[in-house]
């Protein structure tokens, strides 16, 4: 049970985060590029990105 939990929970935080991505200004395939890796990591980069990175990706990928 707590496996499973920790699996929605990586799946809600990924899900939310590469829409938070895609709304940001920038080009398309910066987008295409930060929403990969976070897909790509699963849980660990959404976590990454929810907690410590969100308010830096603009930034880096506006460059």
């Amino acid at each position: 049970m707590n496996i499973l939990a920790i699996w929605v929970v990586g799946i809600v935080l990924t899900i939310r985060c590469a829409w938070e991505i895609g709304c940001l200004r920038i080009p398309k395939e910066k987008k295409l590029m930060a929403i990969l890796l976070v897909v790509l990591t699963s849980w660990i980069g959404a976590f990454l990105y929810t907690f410590f990175f969100k308010e830096k990706v603009g930034a880096w990928l506006d460059r």
